[in-house]
């Protein structure tokens, strides 16, 4: 069992989403100093341990949390996600989730604030 993890459902203009993940709070973190196409590599090094590094431009990445979903963040959560049409169809797609784990801290949450918005789309 996996602690800090739920199943959470994103409504956007194309439909709903369903993920199950952990540390979901990483969807209002931004960098703040890092390049356009940012590939995100954690260090593997004891002096330097923590730090990510962007593996295009290579400078160390800032974050800072903000109040509004970072589109980059929903596309790395709910990217790979079937959409759902209905968000009853949703629903019972994480309660299926719910049932196949068995357990989630969070069980099953909604996430608001993108009902309006195109879903990001990955950069080619």
């Amino acid at each position: 069992m996996s602690s800090d993890n739920g199943i959470y459902l994103l409504k956007s203009k194309d439909g709903c989403r369903v993920a199950h993940a952990q540390c979901i709070e990483n969807l209002y973190w931004w960098s703040t100093n890092c390049c356009k196409h940012q590939e995100i590599i954690d260090v593997e090094d004891e002096d330097f341990f923590g730090i990510e590094i962007c593996k295009n431009c290579k400078s160390a990445i800032k974050w800072e949390e903000r109040k509004e979903l970072n589109p980059k963040m929903l596309l790395d959560y709910f990217g790979d996600s079937q959409i759902f049409i209905s968000d009853s169809y949703a629903l019972d797609e994480a309660l299926r989730i719910q049932k196949e784990e068995g357990w989630t801290e969070y069980g099953i949450c909604y996430i608001s604030g993108w009902e309006c918005k195109e879903f990001p789309r990955k950069e080619e």
